[in-house]
């Protein structure tokens, strides 16, 4: 490493160059001449310098770090952005993520079966927003078929860590019951 590097501006430049988020394993395969144990401090310091009252924050989840814009600001930063990516998804949009999400990774064929019309369109649409992914092939009747499952970014759009985070089908039977 060069002298006129730090490790701590190392890790944050990584972090913030990053276009997925950085795991604490590749950040330690990478740096592999330094203690696990002063990287966790570095990002821990870090972290606590990017906190709720800066811009941007260092998010942590299953994936890794990244670092994003404060949640108080996101209305703001949206409106002023007024960007395509930001604008609201349409119902089919949201129906396929939602089968992705709670069924898991599915094909073409299964997707429009379950919403009762062809969804290629939608599917291409959100391939192509990076909302969701090709993950794998899946023999079906003797055919090999795509299997799409939902992106990294789907958690990044819609602010989430994990799926755990979303409601279970019984609290969605309840909201809908009520």
């Amino acid at each position: 490493m060069k002298e006129e590097f730090t490790l701590k501006g190392l890790i944050e430049s990584i972090i913030f160059a990053s276009p997925k988020p950085v795991s604490k394993e590749k950040l330690k395969d990478f740096l592999k001449d330094v203690d696990d144990a002063l990287i966790d401090k570095i990002i821990d310091d870090i972290s606590r310098e990017y906190n709720n009252e800066r811009g941007i924050v260092l998010k942590s989840s299953d994936l890794g770090y990244e670092f994003v814009t404060n949640p108080i600001y996101f209305e703001e930063v949206k409106r002023f952005l007024s960007s395509k990516n930001l604008r609201k998804l349409s119902q089919a949009s949201l129906e396929i993520l939602g089968l992705l999400a709670y069924k898991g990774a599915l094909t073409l064929a299964e997707i429009s079966y379950y919403r009762g019309t062809n969804s290629s369109s939608t599917i291409k649409y959100l391939l192509e927003k990076g909302l969701i992914k090709i993950n794998g092939k899946r023999k079906v009747q003797g055919k090999t078929s795509t299997l799409f499952s939902l992106s990294e970014n789907f958690f990044r759009y819609f602010n989430i860590n994990s799926l755990d985070e979303l409601p279970s089908i019984e609290e969605i039977k309840e909201v809908i019951e009520e």
